[in-house]
């Protein structure tokens, strides 16, 4: 785990940290996105159609490149 990691879950949409997927849970998909950091990548997070279902997304970082 990285630090920094966020789960956004429910209608509310609450931030976390963790807990994360277990390896016997289902991983719908993923996608790959670029963001400055957290912040801007929990925001498009935003509209994800299945908070109100219980859905949740995870935001973690997968290469960081300085330039």
């Amino acid at each position: 785990m990285i630090p920094g990691d966020k789960l956004i879950k429910g209608s509310a949409k609450n931030v976390i940290d963790g807990p994360y997927t277990e390896g016997k849970e289902i991983v719908g998909g993923y996608f790959i996105i670029e963001a400055a950091d957290y912040n801007e990548a929990v925001a498009w997070c935003e509209d994800y159609p299945d908070y109100e279902q219980g859905g949740c997304v995870q935001v973690r970082q997968v290469m960081k490149i300085d330039m």
